[in-house]
Formats: structure tokens, C-alpha cells, sequence
């Protein structure tokens, strides 16, 4: 079983596609989860990254938002289409209040999320 306040992640990868599920507490400990995962994906070089925030759990840090807002950066410069998946609304609440969540990258599903496609008005 997994203490609450331990951040974990989990990556497939198929093709072009990687998802990266996040499960735990999303707080500053989280950092260096956050980190490791990020030269992961770098070193996977997928076309699209779909990230899985459902295993996360609704308690968010304030102070973790920066190391969030530097990890969906760098998924997005690896270059790679990002898609945020199952995000719970206290995360979008927050996210939007701090104008770091793009809507364009927001899927309810994992499902949804997967599916995307070339055309998500990123050039």
C-alpha cells in the first residue's frame, strides 16, 4: 500500500504514445518524483504524452503548484502534445486560479485523452 504522502508514477508506452499515470499526494516531497519521471519521458522521446492524474489525491499543496507548472512544461517541450486526463476539480480550481492550466490539454477520460490526434491547435 502506498502512504498518502508519497507521490508515485507509473509509464506505458505504445508507439509515439506514452501515459503517465500520478498517483498519491501532489506536495513539495512530490518534487523529486516529479523530476525523475520528466528525464524518464525525456529519454522515451514519445510524440504525445497523456498524463493520468486520477490516483491523485484531492489534498494539493499550494507549494507543489510551481514543481506541477515546471513538470507540464517540460512534458511539453520534450516536444511532445500534452493531454491532462481525469484531473480532479479541486486541481483544475487551482490550476485556473494560478493560469497555468491550458483547456485545450484537458480530457475527462483517459480514454478521451488517448484518442487525440495531431490537430490540438498546437503547432
Amino acid at each position: 500500500m502506498t502512504d498518502s504522502a508519497t507521490l508515485e508514477y507509473f509509464i506505458s508506452q505504445r508507439n509515439d504514445l506514452l501515459v503517465i499515470a500520478l498517483m498519491g499526494s501532489l506536495n513539495r516531497q512530490g518534487e523529486r518524483v516529479l523530476e525523475e519521471c520528466r528525464e524518464r519521458v525525456a529519454s522515451a522521446s514519445p510524440r504525445k504524452v497523456v498524463l493520468h492524474l486520477q490516483g491523485l489525491e484531492d489534498r494539493i499543496e499550494l507549494g507543489s503548484v510551481p514543481a506541477f507548472a515546471r513538470f507540464a512544461k517540460a512534458l511539453r517541450e520534450t516536444p511532445a502534445e500534452l493531454r491532462l486526463s481525469s484531473v480532479h476539480p479541486r486541481l483544475v480550481a487551482l490550476l485556473n486560479s494560478k493560469g497555468l492550466l491550458r483547456p485545450a490539454e484537458v480530457s475527462k477520460t483517459l480514454e478521451e485523452a488517448i484518442r487525440f490526434g495531431g490537430n490540438s491547435g498546437r503547432e
